[in-house]
């Protein structure tokens, strides 16, 4: 009788092992959104800014000073696609750091966008990263500290980085590719 518990026991415990070691999660790197803004570009009358800093941990060490990439996907209103933006040769990943996504858009209609931001390999194959989301009205800027997908417009009106501004600003474009160098690392 107790080599029936102990072996049920046994039996038991490799099940519950392996359940878990199947729960676990698949990504290797952690983001958060630092911060969003949605503005007007001073420099190119007309046309309004998307910019989102991503900050992000690696958790897997076998990452580390590898090179790696990030897509952003810029929704209208309406939920219609309006530009997809990646990095074009990627970047090096550190243990955490900061990554800056901007996109442009001539659109005087886009009063608020929503972007998805996940982190890839480089041949953006393969998601690494938790997806992130949020939404930013024109004019306005995300609070991190508040819950995803508000905006808090009196926070940093206006402000807007054009040395940052990278790609197209059609917004009729598919793929926009970020420069490296205007992204930031820590």
């Amino acid at each position: 009788m107790s080599a029936t518990i102990i072996v049920g026991s046994i039996f038991l415990l490799g099940t519950i092992t392996l359940s878990n070691i199947n729960a676990q999660s698949t990504e290797r790197v952690t983001i958060s959104i630092d911060s969003a803004t949605y503005a007007p570009l001073t420099n190119v009358p007309g046309a309004n800014q998307l910019k989102v800093i991503v900050a992000y941990q690696t958790l897997d060490p076998q990452l580390m000073n590898t090179n790696i990439n990030g897509v952003m996907k810029v929704y209208a209103e309406n939920a219609s696609l309006v530009k997809t933006s990646s990095f074009p040769a990627g970047f090096s990943l550190t243990e955490s750091g900061r990554i800056q996504f901007a996109s442009s858009f001539m659109d005087p209609n886009m009063q608020q966008v929503r972007a998805d931001i996940q982190l890839t390999n480089l041949n953006k194959t393969s998601v690494i990263s938790n997806a992130l989301t949020t939404n930013v009205t024109l004019g306005g800027t995300t609070d991190p500290a508040a819950e995803e997908g508000t905006t808090d417009p009196a926070a940093e009106e206006g402000t807007t980085d054009p040395a940052a501004e990278e790609g197209t600003t059609d917004p009729a474009a598919e793929e926009e590719t970020f420069d490296p160098t205007a992204a930031f690392f820590e």
